[in-house]
């Protein structure tokens, strides 16, 4: 189950091409596609969403390249992404809780 809804998945490569997260099969797609392409440069399937992170909404962008989704079910791979997400929160929380020019 996804912790959360996702905005925007797409692959991101020199030809880019996005697909419809809140459609079950897109994933299956966007791995396919990501497949076809030379795996060379920064070529990975990239999930979007807004959440909301200390005071403000923070658009967490999470991204795994093709040698970290092969062998993997899409259950999985959604975690995954999950998690680079609740990373990024942690992170911007932490930031906007540490007083400025703290040590």
């Amino acid at each position: 189950m996804l912790r959360y809804q996702y905005d925007r998945l797409f692959v991101s490569a020199y030809d880019p091409r996005e697909f419809d997260p809140r459609i079950p099969a897109s994933l299956r797609q966007a791995v396919d596609h990501l497949r076809t392409l030379n795996q060379t440069g920064f070529v990975c399937l990239i999930a979007e969403v807004l959440v909301p992170a200390a005071t403000f909404k923070l658009r967490a962008s999470a991204s795994l390249k093709l040698a970290e989704i092969i062998g993997k079910t899409p259950a999985q791979v959604w975690t995954a992404l999950d998690q680079q997400v609740d990373q990024q929160i942690r992170y911007y929380e932490k930031r906007g809780s540490s007083k400025f020019g703290s040590p």
